[in-house]
């Protein structure tokens, strides 16, 4: 195997720079992208430098994370072809990460997302090296009767009662969900909602181009973004003689079958694709209200945050964390998921409801800057990672 001395910037020389009063932490996730779960981690990086001594271990070669890693180190990109179903992919990854921590030498290992809970705990197993454990989800599988997700149940087990790790999820949906689908204790969680730069995520003075109610949504193009119901809801309220559009931020393999939809519904003219954005904020400012109609797998929306931070109302369905952000008839309205009717009539409530629109926006902003503020999640970061090292 090649020397990872000589394919990364891990190096005595390195080493001997940073400071020794500063407990290492290695985070360890499969890829970088612009995912929430990769922008979490970002956060939780540039708001525990001071105290703690961080780096970033990919396990593929992919890092496609829009903009630049403010970080120490570069990300240390392992170039493994992940693959838990494969004993020698599985093998070679771990092997390449047990070598990063033999250099390293973390304190603690701080996973993110499945492949790095699987492969990030077997690499400091019979170690010193602490498991912090990052949830972000409610994947369908933690739960599912199929043989294969019974198989990454039974495999996750194992690992988590080899490492005992203290778990951090983004909600309390997410930690009762990752608890109860793998019989885990709940005093071992600590909830940290994802956060968002509250001070670059801003109400703005722009003005909107149409005279139309404009929508919004954002995410991957996936049939669990639920984006198909929205466009059905939409084409719903029109027949209503309701005027609006809805612009959806975001790309995927849905994209052709969401255009037949809007077809299908008439409402082609009235629902816009905008594709991938570096920067979200024009979006949201262009925006008289936002909505997420996830079915399922949502965590902790950083979508629905930053909406709430740029002063809007929110419209979202009860998967995952949503009715944790949203305060039900004071920032936003929760409607059950799957459902294109109850979505429909709330579009048409805020649609026609101009001063409950302001309203909401003003106390979806004031809660965001109360709870979801970047700068508080370091802070309780931290004070996970000191009661994990004060354990020991």
């Amino acid at each position: 195997m090649e020397s990872l001395r000589e394919t990364t910037t891990l190096s005595e020389g390195l080493l001997r720079r940073t400071s020794v009063h500063r407990p290492r932490i290695l985070h360890v996730i499969p890829w970088l992208g612009p995912g929430g779960a990769e922008r979490a981690l970002l956060d939780i990086v540039r708001t525990t430098g001071k105290q703690f001594d961080p780096m970033i271990s990919v396990l593929s070669d992919r890092n496609t994370f829009p903009g630049r890693i403010v970080c120490e180190r570069e990300p240390l990109l392992l170039d493994c072809n992940i693959a838990i179903g494969s004993v020698r992919r599985t093998c070679h990854a771990v092997s390449r990460l047990r070598q990063v921590v033999r250099e390293f030498q973390p304190k603690i290992i701080h996973t993110h997302l499945w492949e790095a809970d699987v492969i990030g705990g077997l690499a400091v197993v019979g170690s010193d090296v602490r498991h912090v454990s990052h949830q972000q989800g409610t994947s369908p599988w933690v739960v599912s009767t199929r043989v294969r997700s019974a198989g990454r149940r039974v495999l996750t087990r194992l690992v988590f009662r080899a490492t005992r790790p203290r778990f951090i999820a983004v909600s309390q949906a997410v930690a009762n969900y990752i608890s109860q689908g793998f019989h885990l204790d709940q005093h071992d969680f600590r909830v940290v909602h994802n956060a968002v730069d509250t001070e670059v995520f801003s109400p703005s003075n722009q003005t909107a181009d149409s005279n139309s109610i404009r929508i919004g949504c954002a995410g991957r193009l996936v049939p669990e973004k639920g984006f198909n119901l929205l466009v059905e809801a939409i084409g719903i309220v029109v027949a209503m003689g309701i005027d609006c559009e809805l612009h959806i931020a975001g790309d995927g393999r849905l994209r052709g079958m969401l255009a037949q939809a809007a077809a299908d519904a008439n409402v082609s003219e009235r629902v816009h694709f905008v594709g991938l954005l570096d920067d979200m904020r024009p979006f949201y400012s262009s925006l008289d209200f936002f909505v997420q109609p996830s079915l399922t797998s949502e965590g902790f929306s950083l979508a629905i945050i930053e909406a709430m931070s740029m002063g809007l109302p929110v419209i979202a369905t009860a998967v995952g964390g949503a009715s944790e952000a949203i305060i039900e008839g004071s920032t936003g309205i929760v409607v059950p998921p799957a459902d294109a009717k109850a979505l429909a009539e709330a579009v048409r409530v805020l649609a026609s409801a101009p001063e409950m629109r302001r309203s909401y926006g003003l106390q979806a902003r004031e809660r965001a800057i109360a709870n979801y503020d970047v700068r508080n999640i370091g802070g309780q970061v931290m004070a996970i990672y000191d009661e994990v090292l004060c354990s020991v």
